[in-house]
């Protein structure tokens, strides 16, 4: 097999990795010269000795505005310091409305500081005109709650800004994380995190939503093009998504001033050309690759930035500030920029449907029809969004990985010495499966290998070892059942019904169907005979909990990949299970065959590795080294030198770091650039060599 050369799109992946891009334009002089039209930007400004508040949640901020007709420059909109954060400009551009971490409320206030009133308790995230009747309607987070380092927020509500106080609900189907969340000129759509790192399109008010991409402060063009964007790992490019799928990536840290560090609080204005955002943020850890954001510091100014026509990068930069303390949370209001729009030839207009737009009987794509549906999860990729009538959400799927787990390339999940945990499912699959007294379990699987024996665990919905409610595992070259029936507790036979034969390292459509009496198992789309017959109802089920890749205790770790999984309260016929299996087949196989090469080289730069108080709330890292390639053991592999990427953080954990410079090691690689792992784009990278123009690859975590 051949490994194909990275070739320019992976030294672009490179120059992403490293931040390194070219400088388009140096800054305007004058804001209004830049954006050619009266412009105001609000923000928040750190007071403290350190400038460390990036997120906001301390006291010590004051609120700052920047008139471009008043002459003032920089200026206090509010003296006294206090809690400000996330300042939003009304769409007339004569207002802010400023939110209160510490009160848990949101005030407005007028733009020279005065006609200050309090409005409501929350979190503000929006503003948004009714183009219908001009009312300006405030939409806040109305619960704020922490869970552990991943911090969500939700149901979001709106409001008027003026007059009546009635609330209306826009969205409680995912819990949601704020930055940013953000409304479409007609108010139907919202680009949001349902909740970090999920990037996603909702249709509003709780219908569909689905995923574009996985990082933070996602933003969306302000009309109704549903052009959208979601912000990298490295914090140095936003990640440009359009309703016809095309996506592609724009540096944002090419600005003069910034050299290639990194930047953040990245947000659209409501002129469709301009964006604003912060930095550089330098930090404590300027040449560890550590994260700075949290740092701050006084060097972080604001800068305004211009999309080129095509929107492929930004064609010029302003720098707004200059001074000796941390800027934060800009908002950038520009005149006219109500009847800015993203031209049709780069929204791709009309190429795709919308969220709340599909086919609601879900008869045309993967799963098929949702009825009965309790458990989803295509890849890391999807929304895995359960819907009912009319499109509304029913529930939204998602999972924690947990020991050694990853994505793929595919975005599916990678259970190689590590294992994932569906979320608030367990209540809700005990009762329905309980009330039905049937339920179906559907995945692909590719197993690593025939030598996993003893029964390991693929899904088990279980407390332990010794007990079930049923558990879906791999026992050498055999896929097994273990099922708690009234008739048999732990299962129709002991130590389990052998369902299947399984093959290593090929993808394989399973679904596993169970009415009293009536076992059945399919294998891409037809049914398997079924020797064993088991009897009984599911009225003796328990409280168990739902795991995927080991049993709960450990010791029973399945090898292998699994994608396409879905857990019904319901059986499933012939036909259907063929139909599924054919909604599924073309995304596999239309998947290029990959290449590999296993290569000898000596380890020549080393990058720090980052801890994870260095990277919170990110839970895993890559660290990139440098080596010279000494032998080509299989596959292709034309370059001298290369820098690899391997897994230094997991769950975490810090892995074991061995390496020495100058020791030879042997390695399976793999390219890798934005097409062939684009699921790397929003994992933290730590990298601090000097040799930045390599191609890139990547160990792979296990040869499958």
């Amino acid at each position: 097999m051949t490994l194909r050369r990275p070739g320019p799109a992976a030294v672009a992946f490179v120059l992403f990795v490293w931040g390194v891009a070219a400088t388009h334009g140096a800054p305007s002089s004058g804001l209004e010269t830049f954006t050619k039209g009266h412009s105001r930007v609000a923000w928040v400004q750190d007071q403290s000795d350190s400038s460390s508040d990036t997120m906001a949640r301390g006291d010590a901020l004051r609120l700052m505005g920047y008139d471009s007709r008043d002459g003032r420059g920089e200026r206090v909109v509010i003296g006294a310091s206090g809690s400000y954060a996330k300042p939003l400009i009304t769409p007339d551009g004569q207002r802010i409305v400023v939110s209160n971490r510490k009160r848990n409320s949101f005030m407005v206030v007028s733009w020279d500081g005065s006609a200050a009133r309090q409005l409501h308790t929350g979190y503000a995230v929006n503003l948004w005109r009714d183009p219908s009747d001009g009312v300006i309607w405030v939409y806040y987070l109305s619960r704020s709650r922490g869970t552990g380092e991943r911090h969500v927020d939700g149901p979001i509500r709106r409001r008027r800004l003026d007059g009546d106080a009635h609330d209306e609900l826009v969205w409680d189907a995912t819990p949601i994380t704020p930055d940013n969340f953000q409304v479409s000129r007609d108010g139907r759509h919202a680009a949001g995190l349902f909740p970090w790192p999920s990037a996603g399109l909702a249709s509003l008010p709780n219908r569909e939503w689905r995923k574009f991409g996985t990082g933070c402060w996602t933003s969306l063009a302000p009309d109704n093009s549903l052009v959208a964007w979601v912000f990298d790992g490295q914090h140095r490019n936003i990640h440009m998504h359009s309703r016809s799928g095309y996506k592609w990536r724009v540096s944002v840290n090419a600005a003069p001033g910034i050299n290639g560090f990194e930047v953040y609080h990245p947000r659209w204005s409501n002129h469709a050309r301009y964006m604003v955002m912060t930095g550089p943020y330098l930090g404590e850890a300027a040449h560890s690759g550590g994260n700075r954001i949290r740092a701050g510091g006084k060097t972080v100014e604001i800068y305004v930035g211009r999309f080129h026509v095509d929107y492929q990068k930004i064609e010029a930069w302003h720098q707004l500030t200059d001074n000796a303390s941390g800027d934060f949370y800009p908002d950038l209001w520009v005149a006219d920029g109500g009847a800015s729009i993203v031209p049709d030839s780069v929204s791709g207009a009309g190429g795709n449907t919308l969220p709340g737009d599909a086919d609601v009987a879900g008869l045309k794509t993967w799963p098929g029809s949702h009825a009965g549906l309790i458990f989803l999860w295509e890849n890391a990729r999807k929304s895995n969004a359960i819907l009912g009538a009319e499109g509304a959400i029913v529930r939204s799927c998602r999972m924690r990985l947990q020991g050694d787990a990853i994505y793929d390339r595919y975005h599916d999940l990678v259970l190689d010495r590590g294992f994932a945990v569906p979320e608030k499912v367990d209540d809700v699959l005990l009762a329905a499966c309980r009330r039905s007294n049937q339920f179906s379990l559907e995945a692909v699987i590719t197993p690593a290998g025939m030598d996993q024996a003893m029964l390991q665990r693929l899904i088990t919905f279980s407390s332990g070892s010794g007990g079930g409610n049923f558990t879906l595992g791999q026992d050498r070259g055999d896929l097994v059942l273990r099922l708690r029936t009234s008739d048999a507790a732990h299962g129709g036979a002991k130590p389990g019904v052998v369902l299947c034969s399984v093959k290593a390292g090929q993808p394989q459509h399973v679904i596993v169907s169970y009415a009293p009496g009536r076992l059945r198992c399919y294998l891409n789309g037809k049914a398997v005979a079924m020797p064993h017959s088991v009897t009984g109802d599911l009225s003796n089920w328990t409280a168990q909990k739902l795991k995927l890749g080991d049993e709960w205790g450990g010791g029973r770790n399945w090898r292998g990949k699994l994608e396409g999984l879905a857990i019904w309260s319901r059986a499933t016929g012939p036909a259907e299970a063929g139909m599924r299996f054919e909604l599924y087949r073309p995304k596999v196989t239309s998947r290029p065959k990959r290449a590999y090469a296993k290569v000898r080289v000596k380890l020549v730069e080393k990058s720090t590795r980052l801890t994870h108080a260095d990277i919170a709330p990110y839970r895993r890292c890559l660290v990139i080294n440098v080596y010279d390639v000494e032998e080509v053991l299989s596959g292709s592999c034309d370059e001298k030198r290369i820098a690899i990427a391997q897994w230094s953080m997991l769950d975490a954990r810090m892995l074991p770091d061995n390496d020495k410079i100058g020791e030879t090691y042997e390695f399976l690689i793999e390219a890798a650039d934005e097409e062939t792992h684009p699921e790397l784009v929003s994992e933290r990278m730590a990298v601090d060599v000097d040799s930045l123009l390599l191609d890139l690859y990547i160990v792979l975590h296990r040869e499958l």
